[in-house]
């Protein structure tokens, strides 16, 4: 009863610190930081995940739209039949368990290969204030100092062009600053190409559609499962030809209803926190090849799993 409390002083226009000291005189017995946890909670309902500054609690929180952008971009398709670009996703810089080396490899592997398009889907950084403990895990700490280390050490390979979403770990910063660093890393990046956050479209012809998401679920027991919920959500008429799915630092490909489904291996190591939930994390990246026709319809899809299985230790 004493936790509904916290949330009924709320709503009579009480102010925090008033709120506090009358949950204290109240219930006595309840520890001091059970009582701020659910002030903490009552009072500033949309950061329970976020380190808040309690000083700043009776001030209205601004307004952040972080809500997907569901971009679409119509690339000019010229009628070349054969179509490949790479693909990453889940790079989490600024993370002790960031695998820059592998990353590097990647863009060394599509220079070889001639890739001219890569595609990131999402969680560039490792963000903020994700989680109570979260800034142990991190070497870089503020908006200013990881999107300074993205511009000045994210791969750059002549003639490669990265287009990026940014994810759940990104938008973090938002929340926390209202800064939105796709733009600004866009804008000091020449080679890196903002999409919009979470969700975009890239239509590589009228009709050979590329969708870029990251979801914001967590991992279920079968990998496929979220990727084929998600699919099953799509009327017909909505549907890419290809999904690229980050997020869950899973490597998996399915067809299914008709979509190229990939869900892509991440370029961080497993953290701390997965292997306390016992969750694996697959380190990759994907190029694929698309064979279209006349119409730029789709005859043929070759996806190329790139995997690692070793990787470095503080690898900043």
């Amino acid at each position: 009863m004493w936790r509904s409390e916290a949330r009924e002083l709320r709503r009579q226009g009480i102010k925090y610190y008033k709120a506090h000291k009358m949950l204290k005189e109240r219930f006595p017995d309840i520890t001091e930081s059970m009582v701020r946890r659910e002030c903490e909670k009552a009072f500033l309902p949309e950061y329970l995940t976020e380190k808040v500054d309690i000083k700043n609690l009776d001030k209205k929180p601004k307004e952040i739209d972080t809500s997907p952008d569901y971009a679409e971009v119509y690339d000019k398709w010229t009628g070349n039949k054969i179509l490949r670009f790479g693909v990453v996703s889940d790079t989490h810089i600024g993370s002790k368990f960031q695998q820059l080396t592998l990353l590097n490899e990647a863009y060394r592997v599509f220079q070889q290969e001639n890739i001219k398009t890569v595609y990131h889907v999402g969680d560039l950084t490792e963000g903020e204030s994700m989680r109570q403990g979260h800034a142990y895990e991190c070497f870089l700490h503020g908006g200013d100092e990881i999107t300074d280390y993205i511009i000045d050490r994210y791969p750059k390979q002549t003639d490669i062009t990265t287009r990026f979403i940014t994810g759940n770990h990104d938008l973090s910063i938002t929340k926390l600053s209202g800064v939105d660093i796709g733009k600004r890393i866009a804008e000091k990046r020449s080679d890196m190409e903002y999409l919009g956050k979470l969700n975009a479209k890239v239509y590589l012809t009228p009709n050979c559609v590329i969708e870029l998401n990251h979801p914001l679920d967590g991992s279920s027991y079968a990998y496929s499962y979220s990727l084929q919920k998600y699919a099953d959500s799509m009327q017909g008429g909505s549907k890419p030809n290809i999904l690229l799915t980050g997020h869950y630092h899973k490597m998996m490909y399915l067809d299914y209803r008709n979509i190229n489904i990939l869900s892509i291996p991440s370029l961080q190591s497993q953290t701390t926190w997965m292997r306390g939930k016992r969750l694996p994390a697959h380190i990759g990246f994907f190029i694929i090849t698309v064979h279209v026709d006349e119409q730029g319809t789709i005859k043929r899809f070759q996806p190329e799993h790139f995997p690692f299985y070793v990787w470095k230790e503080k690898d900043y």
